[in-house]
This record gives C-alpha cells, sequence and structure tokens, in this order.
C-alpha cells in the first residue's frame, strides 16, 4: 500500500479501537479516496458501502451526502450508471437540505460524466454548467475549472469546436491564474 493508504488504514485501526463511529466512518471514506485515486475500484466501492452504512448510524448528513457521491462516483467509473443515478440523486437531495452549494456542484459534475459516459450529451451539458454557475456563486475556482473541462468535452462530442475550444482556453487560462 501506499503511505497515504497505510496512514488511512491506520487511522482506522484507531478510530475503530476507541468505538468512534463517526472518525471510523471518515477513515473508511478517506482510504476508499485513496484506493479510487490508485485504482482500486472494487476495493474502494466496499469501503465506501461500509462508510455510508457507518454515517448513517451517525446521523452525520453532510458527511453521508459526501460518501453518497463518492460511492456515485466509482459506480460512475465502473459503468454502473443506474445504480451511479441512485446515489447521486440521494446526495443530491442531501446537499440540498444542507444548503451546500459545493456539493450540489460536486453532484451534478459528477452526473455530467454520467451523462456523458450514456451519450447523453445535452443532459451531461446540462449538468456541467449547473455545477458551473454553482462553483462561480461559491467561487470555489477549482471546481469551476473541473466545470469548464467537462463543457469543453461536451461541446467537441456535439461537434461545436469554437465552444469547446473557448471553454477548454477558459480552463487552462484559470489554471495558469492559480499556479
Amino acid at each position: 500500500l501506499s503511505t497515504a493508504a497505510a496512514r488511512a488504514e491506520s487511522a482506522l485501526e484507531r478510530a475503530r479501537e476507541v468505538s468512534d463511529s463517526t472518525s471510523v466512518a471518515a477513515a473508511l471514506n478517506t482510504l476508499a479516496v485513496v484506493l479510487r485515486n490508485q485504482g482500486d475500484l472494487k476495493r474502494a466501492r466496499d469501503l465506501y458501502a461500509q462508510a455510508l452504512a457507518t454515517v448513517r448510524e451517525t446521523g452525520d448528513r453532510g458527511s453521508e451526502a459526501s460518501i453518497l457521491g463518492n460511492l456515485g462516483t466509482i459506480l460512475v467509473q465502473q459503468g454502473q450508471l443506474s445504480a451511479a443515478t441512485s446515489q447521486l440523486d440521494a446526495a443530491l437531495a442531501l446537499w440540498r437540505e444542507l444548503g451546500d452549494a459545493n456539493g450540489e456542484a460536486s453532484v451534478h459534475n459528477t452526473r455530467g460524466l454520467l451523462h456523458e459516459r450514456r451519450g447523453s450529451f445535452a443532459d451531461a451539458k446540462a449538468s456541467f454548467e449547473q455545477a458551473l454557475t454553482l462553483r462561480r456563486q461559491s467561487g470555489q475556482k477549482a471546481g469551476e475549472l473541473v466545470a469548464l473541462n467537462g463543457l469543453g468535452r461536451v461541446l467537441f462530442a456535439q461537434g461545436d469546436i469554437p465552444g469547446s475550444l473557448q471553454r477548454f482556453q477558459e480552463a487552462l487560462d484559470g489554471c495558469r491564474q492559480a499556479s
């Protein structure tokens, strides 16, 4: 395991030793993120499912929404688009209930990816545009750049080369400003 995964596993062990459900859920989620980033989607999915069950015991709705979104992302990556839709719908409902625009934007971005994989480019465009609007309203630049990149891909797939280039250029300019 990588250093990050080893640290997350260590944190998980400590949280389990002291029976701290909130910390167990957080450590499971962190380890799942690390494994997802390393390409171990099956194990990451299993850990997200454990984290979700654990966090529901604690009543932490924000963490529940975050884990649902993460689980939805894994399902999109695995091509399980119907299951992903269900998780993402639940995450979006929770983020809206909590009034968290960044959480909402994250789900819209993942929905954009889902629609893109389905070849539903109009729906993908709408999702990325919603994510972009919410990110701009909240000043969350990194998320804005992700949404711009998604829009660029979708516009390209739709044959709108000038629109695609404009979105990619905006994203590139934003990256340059950030560095």
